[in-house]
């Protein structure tokens, strides 16, 4: 049960800090892409909205795949490579977003 809580409590605290990072620093590069300051916030915060429920579905499912750890060396191993996945999908989300971002930019600078 302790690893549980530990987990959820450390995934949180990943996704929030990271989330609010991505959200602040995201935004100018929203406004340089789209030139409107409404339109780039509300694109911003759709993406911190779904960045925070594709990492909280990926929280339930891994507590529910479980299962009880025998002793401290299993606990940790569990925790490892949970949060390696985690960061990992992250950064390919990440990377993606910004590689689609930029084909926009491309795609409407060229126009211009």
């Amino acid at each position: 049960m302790f690893l549980y809580l530990l987990y959820l409590f450390c995934s949180l605290c990943l996704i929030y800090f990271v989330g609010n990072h991505l959200h602040r620093h995201g935004k100018l590069w929203l406004e340089f892409i789209y030139l409107d300051k409404i339109i780039a916030n509300k694109i911003n915060d759709v993406l911190l909205l779904l960045y925070r429920v594709v990492n909280a579905g990926y929280i339930i499912y891994t507590l529910l795949q479980y299962k009880d750890a025998n002793n401290v060396k299993e606990s940790i191993e569990f925790l490892a490579t949970r949060f390696a996945f985690v960061i990992i999908a992250l950064a390919l989300l990440h990377y993606q977003n910004i590689l689609i971002l930029f084909i926009f930019s491309k795609r409407k600078f060229s126009r211009l």
